[in-house]
């Protein structure tokens, strides 16, 4: 009896790349970054940032901090009423050494 080739190579195939059919687990995100890296606000105007890899992070897992104007825990900065340069910082909470930045020209 003779079997026919083509399944064989596929299966074998298969069995090489590890496909173990539909996972139940966690997608994982690699290269996280902070969206928008680099920006450039008007005064006492609004830029939403988020953390970004293969698919949007929830903000909600970070701490968000400024040193110029205002920012929410959900990642909305304020500017401030006066030009200048800032910087917004975002901290897992789960992981403290996972730290993005962003930075952040203040124009009139």
């Amino acid at each position: 009896m003779r079997i026919p080739l083509i399944p064989v190579l596929l299966l074998g195939l298969l069995a090489c790349t590890g496909h173990r059919g539909n996972s139940a687990s966690a997608p994982v995100y690699d290269a996280l970054q902070i969206s928008p890296s680099q920006t450039t606000v008007k005064v006492s105007s609004t830029q939403q940032f988020q953390i970004i890899g293969l698919a949007p992070q929830p903000v909600e897992n970070y701490n968000w901090t400024t040193d110029q104007g205002t920012i929410t825990p959900q990642g909305l900065y304020t500017a401030p009423s006066s030009p200048g340069s800032a910087r917004v910082t975002a901290t897992s909470k789960t992981t403290s050494s996972e730290i993005h930045i962003a930075s952040i020209t203040v124009a009139p």
